[in-house]
């Protein structure tokens, strides 16, 4: 991106595609993308207090947004930086001080370096923040998307021209654009078939599966068992709603780091969604909606 500090402003960049990385962006990128952002006005309201007074409890949500976010959408954009935006319930008596951009190190070469800061072990993010009016009835959906549909600012108007993609709340759930259909798949489907059987795609081996808040325990016949984390369940359902097909060797190699069990009892977990299909040899999973 470039910037423009007279409108406080992130315009598209001219990157070539051979500066870009094209690495897909999970949900636990996205979560410590979250994270950078909430230390980011964490140290700016410590060292600003009289913004702190006014906006520190007026966060309506958090989104990653423009190229990154259109990447994440149609994994083909590519990433040269991330955007990550704050916007705040606007006040009536105080406008944010929207011209503030605070650049970080996302910290994680996975998808390698901005062109323009090879200082920095991974991508640069670029945090920025808006106010937008909140109606009494809204969500923050709701709020979000009639605040880009408007186009009431330049601000408005860019970020139309790409994707916005929550990082809290409701992590990766896609505000912009509105013809995209967010996953079907929920997480909650599997808290509901908590205490069920699941079975490998290979040997048909059954363990019983607790589903908790943050993952599902899968319990053996012989005793041990094996606790698979949310994040990693739900990186593998966005994976097989957007690709319709997730093989072994990508559960394998993209998702569960070469975790042998891991893999194997993922994709039993997997296997028990509705519209779920799979082959046993070679082992793939299939998804129609």
């Amino acid at each position: 991106m470039t910037i423009d500090r007279s409108e406080g402003l992130l315009r598209m960049s001219s990157v070539g595609i051979e500066a870009r990385s094209y690495e897909a962006i999970a949900v636990e990128d996205l979560e410590r993308l979250a994270q950078i952002a909430r230390q980011d006005r964490e140290a700016f309201f410590q060292d600003n207090s009289e913004w702190a007074e006014v906006y520190a409890q007026r966060v309506l949500c958090v989104a990653l947004c423009q190229g990154a976010a259109m990447h994440y959408v149609d994994s083909r954009t590519g990433i040269n930086d991330f955007d990550v935006y704050t916007f705040y319930k606007a006040h009536p008596r105080k406008h944010w001080c929207a011209r503030r951009i605070k650049s970080y190190d996302f910290g994680n070469p996975k998808f390698g370096q901005s062109v323009d800061r090879l200082d920095f072990i991974g991508r640069r993010v670029d945090c920025l923040g808006r106010e937008i009016e909140v109606k009494a009835e809204e969500d923050v959906i709701m709020a979000l998307r009639r605040y880009i549909q408007s186009g009431k600012t330049q601000t408005a108007k860019l970020l139309a021209t790409k994707a916005v993609v929550l990082l809290a709340p409701h992590c990766s759930t896609v505000v912009w654009p509105l013809d995209y259909e967010n996953p079907k798949m929920n997480y909650l489907d599997l808290v509901r078939m908590s205490g069920e059987k699941c079975y490998t795609l290979t040997a048909e081996n059954e363990a019983d599966m607790f589903t908790q808040d943050d993952g599902v325990v899968i319990e053996y016949p012989s005793g041990k068992s094996l606790f698979i984390h949310r994040e990693i369940i739900e990186e593998a359902m966005r994976q097989l709603e957007l690709k319709g097909t997730l093989t072994v060797r990508d559960i394998h190699e993209g998702i569960t780091n070469r975790n042998g069990a891991r893999t194997d009892r993922l994709m039993a977990i997997l296997r028990k969604i509705e519209g779920v299909t799979f082959d046993k040899r070679p082992r793939v999973l299939y998804y129609r909606r």
